[in-house]
Order: C-alpha cells, then structure tokens, then sequence
C-alpha cells in the first residue's frame, strides 16, 4: 500500500496526522514527543512507545523518530547496533527537520551519517536543503559488515562530532540550525539494537573553569595515558595533586554479570568506591577509611546498566565532588569525605571487559 505522510499542522506546534491513503489512521502528538514511528513487516509505519529513559530498543527498521526535546548543544545520541550487508551496500542515520523522508518534496536533513560498503568504502556525510544534497564530506568507513557498532552524535554550538566506536570522530560543521532538528531517521543494511537520547551534562566550576561540552580539560599540557583491551582487575597510577584529571572508559558487560567495581585509591584508603551491582539493580557508594567503610549511598531509582552492553563511563572530579556520567549523561555525584590530592591510584575490577581507558 503507498503510504501518504501529510504534515496538517507545522512539527512542535500542534499535531502530525499520519493519512494511508484516503483513510485517517492515527494521530501523534508532537510537543509530547512520547511516540516514535516505526515501520512493520509490509513497510507501513507502526507506533513504537519510548521508555522513561528516552531509549528505543529494537525498533523495526526503517524508523523515522521524533527526537524528546529536540537538539541542543551538548546533547547526544547514541545508536547501537550490527552491520549486516542484506539486501544493500549502506545504511544512513539521519537528523531531519521533519517526517517527509521520501517522495518528490522531503523535509530538511541536518546531517546525514552514511557509511558505504561498496568498493570505496567512505563513511560520508552530507545536508538536503530545499531537496538538494550538499558537498559530500568523505572519510574512511571505520565499520565492516557483521561488525556491531556503537554510534554517537553529539551536538555542539558550531558543529557536530560523529564517532563511531570512539576510535574514530570526525566534524560536521552545522549547516542547517539545531532548533529545526525534529526526528532520527535510520535505514539500510544495519540491525538496530538501541537508541538512547542524552541530556547535556550539568557545567559546575573547577577552579575558575567549568566543564562544558565545549571545554578544554582541566590540566593543561598533560599528555592523556591511554590503555586498550585490558583484562580485569585493573590498577593504574593516577595523580590528582597537580590537578583534576577525567578518567573515562569504554567497557563491554558481560553477559552474565555480578558487579564491577571502580575505585579511586588513597594509599590504604579508598576516597571514592562505586559499584555497580547487577545482583541488587543498584548503583552503591561509599568511603574506606582505616579500614571501615562509611555510610553507603545507593543509586535505586534508576539502573542504566544492562548485561552484554558497551558503555562509555567517565568520572570527573570537582572542587566538592566527583561526577559520574554514563554514555554522555549524567549518573550520580558523591561528595568528597577525604583529600583528593592523596589519591594515587585508579583500581577496575569485576564483570566486565575493558576496550579502553584514558586518563587525560
């Protein structure tokens, strides 16, 4: 059956009516952006509900989504999924300024993130504006087909940061403004497992700088230690005398996982224990100070964490506190209870497997 989108009303101010051809099958509201449209096996768009978390799991491709809240500066939005090969040589994920993705008139696309797999093998992006594509801007495809993947976009006031697997990350300077992003669109030779949408993160001061999605580290001129594919447990160095340091990792759960510890270590002490408890579907924290644990804080109401997943873990510290962020979005904080410039070592352990950290 040709399907017929008709946008009776302009996107974010009212509503969108989906029409096949001569019949009014449903209404989706915009300003709530709580549905996503997604298509079923005969290629008719099918309704798809979003969690609380603003996450899509496995939608049915193709999908056309509207994004929760827009695209601002600092938001970011991750894609999950497998490279198949069936049927094409490509997949596309678009950020589009509405739902007309097909036929002679389409709506805007923002960016256009399109890696092929023919014998050229470029990951290559582009804008439509007015129905008509842009200068391509080519790159090598750092994907392969049956490899799975982990795609993120983050928004920033002049540009776009695209990197796949955090081994690549190339720029897209805006071309058409953030405000008229509307929705995500995906299609082509690819399984999507998740769609996750990022808030964000909070900007707090660190000794006269903040932490933006625009700033540069906090210590300037120190070389980032990096290490890749790491078996657990894990000790590393650290020095927080000279500075804050941001210790992020990449790090795949296993599939049938109990805990994984992450500690910031003071000699005997432990400033800063955080573990993630799948047993309990808790996030716990707490201080070992002279060989007794303090008051433990738990992390209930949420659980972002889910066995066979990859996620991206980065721990900040501030002048009163260390922040955690998971996948680009803020977790939870804890107060320091003990002097951060003794903190000498970084200690991973638990079930998971480390693809790689850097201390910057």
């Amino acid at each position: 059956m040709k399907l017929d989108l008709r946008l009776i009303s302009h996107l974010g101010q009212s509503e969108v009516f989906i029409h096949i051809g001569l019949r009014l099958s449903k209404v989706y509201s915009v300003e709530s952006a709580t549905r996503s449209l997604g298509s079923d096996a005969s290629g008719c768009l099918t309704a798809m509900v979003l969690d609380a978390e603003n996450r899509i799991y496995a939608p049915k491709l193709p999908l056309i989504s509207i994004i929760p809240n827009g695209i601002t500066a600092g938001r970011s939005i991750l894609v999950k999924g497998l490279v198949t090969g069936k049927h094409r040589n490509n997949f596309a994920v678009n950020l589009c300024c509405g739902l007309l993705t097909d036929g002679l008139h389409r709506d805007n696309i923002a960016l256009h993130v399109n890696p092929r797999f023919d014998s050229e093998h470029k990951l290559v992006l582009n804008s439509l504006i007015d129905d008509t594509w842009g200068e391509e801007q080519r790159h090598k495809n750092p994907l392969r087909k049956g490899q799975a993947f982990m795609l993120r976009i983050t928004a920033f006031h002049d540009l776009f940061k695209v990197a796949f697997n955090r081994e690549m990350i190339v720029d897209y300077a805006h071309r058409v403004p953030m405000a008229e992003i509307k929705t995500i669109q995906i299609e082509g030779c690819v399984i999507v497992d998740a769609v996750e949408y990022f808030a964000a993160p909070p900007t707090r001061p660190l000794n006269g700088l903040s932490w933006t999605p625009d700033s540069g580290r906090s210590r300037a001129n120190v070389q980032p230690f990096v290490l890749r594919d790491k078996v657990l447990p894990l000790r590393v160095p650290v020095n927080y005398k000279n500075g804050y340091p941001m210790i992020s990792f990449t790090m795949t759960v296993l599939s049938y996982p109990h805990r994984i510890e992450m500690d910031l270590v003071s000699g005997e002490d432990i400033a800063f224990h955080s573990s993630i408890r799948f047993d309990e579907q808790a996030i716990v924290r707490n201080t070992l100070r002279q060989g007794k644990w303090d008051k433990e804080e738990r992390l209930l109401d949420i659980f972002p964490f889910q066995p066979s997943c990859t996620y991206e873990i980065e721990i900040l510290c501030f002048p009163e506190l260390f922040v955690v962020r998971a996948g680009g979005a803020h977790c939870y904080n804890f107060s320091h209870r003990l002097r951060v410039d003794l903190i000498d070592t970084f200690s991973l352990k638990g079930s998971g497997r480390l693809l790689r950290l850097c201390i910057e």
